[in-house]
């Protein structure tokens, strides 16, 4: 891709990146595995490397990912409940679930994270307006986020 840059992102942030050097950031199955520290912090530095107008699109495990992993027999019926009432009164559960790592990534807040839109949109606000709000977008699976980085 010409003019492109690729780099390795370090597990914690900040990113050797310029703060509001970008105008768009995707992350396809990451907030999917942040423990809620790790989440937070990498929303605070979208925060910082997004200019205002700037967009953050991302996906995320919620209720349609616990019903899917139950049927699947990835969560049993225990977790899945579980997890579905942590999401009805915190809004964010998460399973430590890659014990040896998983693809390198060997660190206490990696796992199956699960989160609300409630959630995410406390954490977010007054910063962020979402755009878009798919449940179940990727695959039937995780659901679709779109922020604006507001001024």
């Amino acid at each position: 891709v010409p003019g492109a840059e690729f780099f390795v992102s370090p597990q914690e942030p900040p990113l050797p990146l310029d703060a509001g050097s970008l105008q768009l950031v995707y992350a396809i199955s990451i907030w999917s595995h942040f423990g809620e520290g790790a989440a937070l912090r990498w929303l605070d530095e979208m925060q910082r490397l997004l200019r205002p107008g700037g967009v953050l699109a991302f996906t995320a495990h919620g209720l349609g990912s616990i019903g899917d992993f139950v049927r699947r027999g990835m969560l049993t019926p225990g977790d899945g409940s579980t997890a579905v009432y942590a999401l009805a009164t915190r809004g964010h559960w998460f399973r430590a679930t890659f014990h040896g790592g998983d693809w390198g990534v060997a660190d206490p807040e990696w796992g199956h994270a699960y989160m609300s839109p409630e959630w995410v949109l406390r954490h977010v606000q007054p910063a962020w307006r979402l755009r878009r709000f798919e449940p179940a977008r990727l695959d039937g699976n995780q659901d679709l986020y779109a922020l604006e980085r507001l001024g």
